[in-house]
């Protein structure tokens, strides 16, 4: 497979002490091309050095409908070809590690939970993380304030507030809309119901996939023919064959996806997943909670006497089975209490 082969020639030079744009000389010069068919770039040559799928590890949800991350995605290991063994792929990314460590740029960073979900209720920008000041005693606090404001690109005036004291606010707000022992059972219901409507014809489905994935393997038969008969040059033979093998992928992946999704079509499951969770917002793992939140929270709008929480009951909402789904599919809550604001 020239997938195979030329994941393991990136990995090689790479252990070897190549840098991206080396490698991505090299394999431009060799003919190989991405998976659009188009020569390689630096940033690609990181991205398939840091693919777990090369694994075998099959990894779901990792991105919402908007390409964003998710912090939430699901892993299943062996549960697609392995390319490259684990020891392998960790020394990949030690190495990666180590030269990111030895950087003059490598400083402490802290954490704010609520990257990406904060918007200001008085100007409509992005209320993000990174403001500090300096008390009197010589702490230093630190919070989110209003992009347009800091940056001036308007008048607004919308004040800052502390980091722990909207971050405690938005968990608090999920523990008593979510993690409620009645909130759980009607989040459960919803879950169950969604599954079993969209995956009631799975059979259908996965027969559908296993006759385009015999399809796909054909035509790799083919080309192989014509390349060593001729009628396709080296070039183009590669560059067909390595398009092939990404789409043979992507099937296995949807289907693992469908099947995994039948599996979970189960009440209890779903229940005792969602309890888990509710366990772990308990804990201070800054990691933990930024996976409930973004889970669990659409937005967060602040205003200048009050706050409003968009929750997501759907905690499903923005898998790749939804993609394309109409809002109907999603059930929110809102917190539209007033709350007054400790600012920095």
């Amino acid at each position: 497979m020239l997938l195979h082969m030329l994941v393991l020639v990136l990995i090689e030079m790479y252990l070897e002490g190549y840098g991206y744009a080396t490698i991505c000389d090299e394999l431009n010069r060799l003919g190989y091309k991405n998976k659009r068919g188009l020569p390689f770039k630096k940033l690609s040559i990181r991205d398939t050095l840091l693919n777990e799928k090369y694994t075998g590890t099959f990894i779901f949800g990792k991105k919402d409908q908007h390409g964003k991350i998710t912090n939430n995605e699901i892993r299943i290991e062996n549960g697609i070809p392995v390319i490259i063994d684990k020891v392998t792929f960790n020394k990949v990314l030690n190495i990666m590690k180590n030269k990111k460590a030895n950087t003059p740029r490598n400083t402490a960073i802290e954490k704010y939970l609520l990257t990406g979900l904060c918007y200001c209720g008085e100007c409509g920008g992005i209320y993000s993380g990174g403001y500090k000041t300096v008390n009197r005693d010589k702490s230093i606090s630190r919070g989110y304030l209003c992009r347009n404001r800091k940056d001036k690109v308007n008048k607004c005036k919308n004040h800052a507030i502390r980091k722990e004291i909207l971050e405690n606010l938005v968990i608090e707000s999920i523990k008593k809309n979510i993690f409620s022992a009645g909130q759980i059972e009607i989040i459960t219901n919803k879950i169950y119901e969604f599954l079993e409507k969209n995956f009631s014809n799975n059979s259908q489905e996965i027969k559908k996939i296993n006759k385009e994935i015999e399809s796909l393997k054909l035509k790799k038969d083919k080309i192989l023919d014509f390349n060593l008969n001729g009628v396709l040059n080296n070039e183009d033979f590669i560059r067909k064959n390595t398009q092939i093998d990404e789409l043979i992928l992507n099937l296995q992946e949807k289907k693992l996806y469908i099947e995994e999704n039948t599996k979970f079509l189960n009440r209890s499951k779903i229940r005792k997943y969602l309890e888990e969770l509710a366990k772990k917002i308990e804990l201070s793992d800054e990691t933990v909670l930024q996976n409930i939140i973004l889970t669990f929270v659409e937005k967060i709008i602040i205003y200048k006497d009050n706050i409003s929480i968009d929750l997501r009951l759907f905690p499903l909402q923005g898998k790749p089975a939804m993609n394309g789904g109409d809002d109907g599919n999603r059930t929110r809550v809102q917190n539209n209490k007033h709350h007054k604001l400790l600012q920095v």
